[in-house]
């Protein structure tokens, strides 16, 4: 609380020009400046990636609009082109069946960029959502056993800094 009265005070007085929002190092900023991604090449279940993203002091990446489903494919399409294909994100239908939310923060969604025919809970194993990065597949969504190994997206908000 100290600090931020201080960097405050120092704004007003004009010792600061601005304020500026980044990421922690090895991470991707996106969402128009309000989310910050790490894309993590290692392949484990969902739960795993859920759990990797909550020790980073993240969450599995939760895209709620075109506009971050954009922002997110244009970071993988750049910087990540040479991983597995398949990235988990923060969506699941494992509490009721065709009940898709972010797991977080326990939410519906009503923004699924969803494959063609999916999703369509194979062998009625599918409960958790992942990006296709595959070219023909093109950054949508498909569903997909939960324990499949899969590297994964987290997100994190930026943190916000004052400079000269």
């Amino acid at each position: 609380m100290k600090t931020a009265v201080i960097l405050c005070a120092l704004f007003s007085l004009g010792l600061c020009d601005s304020l500026v929002r980044q990421c922690r190092q090895d991470w991707e900023l996106g969402n128009g400046e309000k989310s910050c991604y790490k894309v993590v090449k290692l392949q484990t279940s969902w739960a795993q990636a859920y759990m990797w993203c909550t020790v980073l002091r993240s969450h599995l990446a939760d895209i709620t609009s075109q506009f971050e489903q954009d922002s997110v494919a244009d970071i993988l399409k750049t910087k990540y082109s040479d991983y597995y294909e398949q990235f988990w994100i923060d969506l699941s239908d494992m509490s009721t069946e065709g009940d898709w939310r972010l797991m977080t923060f326990n939410q519906n969604t009503t923004f699924t960029p969803w494959i063609q025919g999916q999703p369509n809970n194979y062998d009625q194993a599918e409960n958790c959502a992942h990006i296709n990065a595959k070219p023909e597949r093109n950054f949508m969504w498909n569903d997909h056993n939960c324990q499949a190994q899969l590297n994964f997206i987290c997100e994190a908000y930026p943190e916000e800094v004052y400079v000269d």
